[in-house]
């Protein structure tokens, strides 16, 4: 499936399949979660398509011909898709993929590598791979895709024609989860789960399709957060990166606060958090955002054992700023346990 925010660069590209004219090898570079992997299947069905359609003036794979068929069950002889195992992309995958194209590059359709987590590659195989980067064997395409360009060696990125994907704007992204956003509860409004996903599309689809039940019982219980930190680990295990979305959507909340909007935080947050913003309960704030900011990257690059030591601690700095600014109908003396 094309996202909508890649239909001109698909385009684009198309024409250039159409005409001969497109670069041996590419590097698609973007954000995590945008949409690469769809766009780069697109286009490659396009390359390999016997039998390719003018649809709105635009070169695309017919869908039914012998190698649209094998390309969608994933059988095609003359295309290749690798990428990271066991967090690396070694040099003996390289080494077999170099020799596919070097095999199947005269053939009628070419051959194709797709290289997935491109910035994965071991030094080895970046090396390997650097003459076939430079002189691609016969009609042999290569097309790397990445989350960070800068991952990949200088002399791999001084072979590579670069190509910039954007993900999609807000509007955008929200025309374009609305269908899945209304066949759930809609327990928390369509923004919010934009803002969960930080605006990745395909993450936030993930959450609204997987995790949208959790997060509703989450909503529901949101009186009991300030105290026990307990039912807040809880409620959120079953949700898929259950960690990261809810150190997000507490951070949400917080910068709610910091921006004034406190009208917009949940209903049954409101009874917990600081009736009046002064200066004492702002500079706490930064202070309690700058410490969930840092705990959504510890998460990210750590160890599971130190994940949960930094999201207890996390959960403690959130609890110690509710009952320390906290209105005085609701104080209490101590958090429950974790």
């Amino acid at each position: 499936m094309l996202m909508p925010w890649h239909q001109d660069i698909a385009a684009y590209t198309a024409a250039q399949i159409a005409a001969g004219t497109l670069p041996p090898v590419l590097a698609w570079e973007g954000p995590p979660d945008i949409g690469k992997a769809h766009l780069v299947q697109y286009l490659a069905q396009t390359a390999i398509c016997s039998n390719p359609m003018n649809v709105g003036g635009h070169h695309q794979y017919c869908g039914v011909c012998t190698n649209c068929h094998w390309f969608i069950a994933k059988t095609h002889p003359n295309i290749r898709w690798i990428g990271a195992e066991e967090g690396t992309l070694g040099i003996d995958v390289l080494r077999d993929a170099i020799d596919f194209l070097q095999h199947r590059s005269t053939s009628a359709c070419g051959a194709w590598l797709l290289i997935s987590d491109a910035e994965k590659m071991t030094e080895a195989a970046s090396h390997a791979l650097l003459k076939t980067l430079e002189e691609p064997a016969g009609d042999a395409h290569i097309w790397l895709v990445t989350d960070q360009w800068h991952g990949l060696s200088a002399t791999v990125q001084s072979r590579c024609v670069r190509i910039r994907l954007r993900g999609p704007s807000e509007s955008e992204l929200l025309a374009w989860l609305k269908a899945d956003w209304l066949k759930t509860t809609q327990q928390l409004p369509l923004a919010c789960w934009v803002g969960l996903a930080q605006g990745a599309p395909l993450r936030a689809q993930q959450w609204l399709q997987t995790a949208e039940s959790a997060i509703a019982i989450l909503c529901q219980n949101l009186a009991e957060f300030p105290r026990n930190i307990g039912l807040m680990t809880s409620l959120v295990k079953p949700i898929p990166e259950a960690e990261g979305v809810l150190l997000v959507l507490l951070s949400m909340w917080v910068q709610d606060y910091l921006q004034g909007n406190v009208s917009r935080l949940p209903a049954p947050l409101q009874q917990w958090w600081p009736s009046t913003r002064t200066h004492t309960s702002i500079q706490a704030a930064w202070v309690l955002w700058d410490k969930l900011q840092r705990t959504q990257k510890a998460i990210a690059t750590e160890r599971s054992v130190n994940q949960n030591v930094h999201m207890e601690a996390a959960l403690l700095a959130w609890s110690d700023f509710i009952r320390q600014h906290e209105t005085g109908s609701n104080k209490q003396t101590q958090p429950k346990p974790i």
